[in-house]
């Protein structure tokens, strides 16, 4: 049985439940077709860029040493991925953003992450959720291998 989903017996009929044959899926009743839906978790994962070409990037004292990232966030219940884009960028880089474009949507584990670019306009500065922000050309090698933030920050810099 998944891991995600601790029924073994349908809360409707009282049939036992079935693997979906997708290991991603929770099981289903095959009398009533029950099934609980499994939910990803919405984040915004947030390219900000000036005017000049820089990008804003992120670091936390707690991730490896030299590692950067973007701005990241939940999005709320009622919010865009473009409001969260603009809130997230303003509680963690004290700078109001723009014109919130969405590029893409990506997975990661039980996470759905929607990329965002928004223009900026001003100085970033440390806010909350991060430790240090950096204003710099896009290089993704300021990004650890395998992180997403990496592939992101290439296809910026390479749209140029």
């Amino acid at each position: 049985m998944s891991a995600r989903a601790p029924w073994r017996y349908c809360p409707l009929c009282g049939t036992g439940l079935v693997e979906a044959a997708d290991p991603r899926l929770n099981p289903a009743c095959p009398e009533c077709a029950w099934f609980r839906p499994t939910y990803a978790l919405p984040v915004v994962l947030v390219l900000a860029y000036a005017v000049d070409g820089r990008i804003v990037f992120t670091r936390k004292n707690d991730w490896p040493e030299g590692a950067w990232a973007l701005v990241a966030g939940f999005i709320e219940v009622g919010e865009t991925a473009e409001e969260a884009a603009v809130r997230e960028l303003e509680e963690e880089a004290g700078v109001t953003g723009s014109s919130p474009r969405v590029v893409r949507t990506l997975t990661r584990a039980d996470q759905l992450l929607v990329y965002v670019e928004v223009a900026i306009d001003g100085e970033p500065h440390a806010g909350s959720d991060v430790d240090e922000i950096l204003l710099a050309d896009p290089d993704p090698a300021r990004v650890p291998e395998g992180w997403l933030a990496r592939e992101l920050v290439d296809a910026f810099r390479a749209r140029g």
